[in-house]
Order: structure tokens, then sequence, then C-alpha cells
């Protein structure tokens, strides 16, 4: 909405399809993985063992992972809270046999269980970048090429490291 408003020129902001109808999206400097909490005893090792009849899955409703999931979960039930806190609250709680999420929050997570073991697999993951106003080109071509040259040159993975956030966060893809 602030796009509109005219309250910013440039802000950092994941890539979403609905907001790139009125944003222009850098590249990617960082990525943020979506993956699973599962409960330990079930034997989950990859996603596709997770897409089975009887599976619920406790997801953020509106989430970025939340679009995903909807597109490509066929068979298992996605449950959907109001926030990212309530649904692990509702996963703990109903015993839920998963919970989707962002890998840094399901790291925080797993500590308040006994039982569960987050994926190593991830099943999207969320573009974080650079937005500016779609008419700013300008703007636009410089910001990919500032981002461009610093993942090459290893700028933007120091400053992942330095900040304890390198894991949390991934580099994009040259």
């Amino acid at each position: 909405d602030a796009v509109f408003e005219d309250k910013w020129d440039i802000g950092n902001i994941a890539n979403e399809p609905e907001r790139a109808k009125s944003i222009n999206f850098s590249f990617p400097y960082t990525l943020i993985e979506s993956t699973f909490l599962v409960r330990k005893h079930l034997n989950f090792n990859t996603i596709k063992d997770i897409d089975n009849e009887g599976i619920r899955i406790a997801v953020a409703e509106r989430s970025a992972y939340d679009l995903w999931l909807t597109e490509n979960i066929k068979k298992a039930n996605l449950i959907r809270a109001k926030s990212i806190d309530e649904s692990f609250s509702i996963f703990q709680e109903k015993q839920y046999e998963v919970l989707a999420g962002l890998r840094p929050k399901l790291s925080d997570d797993i500590k308040k269980t006994e039982d569960c073991l987050i994926l190593d697999e991830s099943f999207t993951y969320i573009n974080q970048c650079i937005g500016s106003k779609l008419n700013n080109t300008e703007a636009a071509n410089f910001i990919n090429k500032f981002i461009k040259k610093n993942i090459v040159n290893g700028f933007i993975k120091s400053l992942l490291i330095k900040y304890n956030v390198f894991g949390k966060l991934s580099l994009p893809k040259n």
C-alpha cells in the first residue's frame, strides 16, 4: 500500500507475484528457505513423504510458502493459522504431523519441542530483494548491478557471516 502513497522509493522486501504488479524487484540478494518441521517418529525424510492422505500441515495463512503449498500439496491437509506463531502453537497443541515455515524460524521453534526434526530439503525459497517504484528503471538497473557485483565478489556472503545469519539465509546462484 505504501508504494501507492509515495511513502518510499526503495525498500528491502520479499518478491511475490502480487507485489510485482506495483513494484520493480531486483535480483535476490538472499534466499530464505521454506521447509518442514516434522515429528521424528513418522520417519519423514523428503517432501514427497509428507504429501499423503491423513497428514496435517500447520501453516501461516497468506504467507509466501502457503501460496506454494496450496498449489503443490495434493493429498495432505493444510491447516491454516492466522499467524506464524499461531501455526506453531496449533502444531504443538493438536499434535499435527508437520509444520511449514521458514528455516530460521523453524530453527528457533525446534528448541521448544522434544520430538521433532527439520527436513534438510527445502520446498521453496523466499527471494529477498530490493524493491523500487515501477517507473524508476534507472534505480532498478543500478540496484541490480550492485547486487550482482556484491554476490560475485563475496561481499554479501561476508555480511551474512559477520552478522551470524549465514546458514539461516542462503545466497542465490549467479
